[in-house]
């Protein structure tokens, strides 16, 4: 069994905005990941230009798509002429696998 232990929680982004800010903070957060994902896939690439991408494929797709959403609430915010706000939490979890002993119980 792996046990999850969360290290630190840092909140980077809780604050309200104008909707030209939040478009541009969630598109710079959003388009980072999804960078990161495609640089990902072009290294699996060069070491092997059969290998398979569906897993990064899907995971740019959701991102796409959720940005494509959020951008649209944002478009909503500003025809509305609301400001928006932004809670971005980040938490770092370390996963831990039991230790197993190689000492036989008496």
């Amino acid at each position: 069994m792996i046990s999850n232990e969360v290290i630190q929680g840092v909140n980077v982004v809780n604050e309200t905005l104008r909707t030209s800010e939040a478009r541009d903070i969630i598109s710079g957060i959003i388009d980072k990941q999804i960078n990161f994902y495609k640089l990902q896939h072009f290294r699996e690439w060069i070491g092997n230009h059969y290998t398979e991408s569906y897993q990064l494929d899907e995971k740019i797709n959701q991102l796409e798509e959720q940005k494509q959403n959020l951008m649209e609430m944002i478009e909503e915010a500003t025809r509305a002429k609301k400001e928006v706000h932004i809670n971005c939490l980040i938490e770092l979890e370390i996963e831990y696998e039991p230790e197993f002993s190689l000492l036989k119980s008496a």
